[in-house]
C-alpha cells in the first residue's frame, strides 16, 4: 500500500507556518468535512483533547487526539483525501480482525500485521460514514480500556 505521502504532495509539510485546522479542512470535500465533524464531536464528547500536531516533513501537520496520555488517533488530510491512523495494541487489533461489523479490508489488513508481528499503528481512509462509525467504535473501546486500566491499578 501506497503512503499517504508518496501518492499526494502535503501542502503542510512544513514546520512553519503552523496551519490553522480550517486550513487542514479545506483540502478536502464537504463530504469529508462532514465525516471529519462527526468523529471529531464523538471523540471530544468521549473525553478525548485534540490538538494541531506536527509529525515531521514526511507528514506534515494533523489533527491527534488523545486521552490522558494515550494517543487515540491522528487524522491527516491531504488535497481530496483523508487517512487516520490509530493506535492499537496487539490484543485490540485481534478484536477488531474477530468483529463482524468492522469493514472487510480493515480486518484483512489487520490480520496480515497480525500475522507478521507488526501492528501498532494502524492507517486507514476515512471514506464513508461506515467509517467514520467504525473508528468512533475503536476510539470508545480504547478509552474504557484506558479507563478499567486505571480503575483497577
Amino acid at each position: 500500500m501506497a503512503t499517504i505521502t508518496e501518492t499526494v504532495k502535503n501542502p503542510f509539510a512544513s514546520r512553519n507556518p503552523r496551519p490553522a485546522l480550517e486550513d487542514l479542512l479545506d483540502l478536502v470535500s464537504e463530504r469529508d468535512q462532514i465525516r471529519f465533524a462527526r468523529l471529531d464531536n464523538s471523540l471530544l464528547e468521549g473525553g478525548a483533547f485534540r490538538e494541531l500536531y506536527y509529525y515531521g516533513t514526511s507528514w506534515g501537520w494533523a489533527v491527534r487526539y488523545r486521552h490522558g496520555r494515550q494517543t487515540l488517533m491522528t487524522i491527516h488530510f491531504l488535497p481530496g483525501r483523508v487517512e487516520v491512523t490509530v493506535a492499537l495494541s496487539e490484543r485490540q487489533a485481534e478484536m477488531v480482525a474477530r468483529d463482524r461489523t468492522w469493514p472487510a479490508l480493515w480486518k484483512k489488513t489487520l490480520k496480515e500485521l497480525l500475522a507478521q508481528n507488526r501492528i501498532k499503528w494502524f492507517r486507514v481512509p476515512m471514506k464513508t460514514n461506515s467509517d467514520v462509525t467504525s473508528l468512533m467504535k475503536a476510539a470508545q473501546q480504547k478509552i474504557a480500556a484506558a479507563e478499567q486500566r486505571r480503575g483497577s491499578g
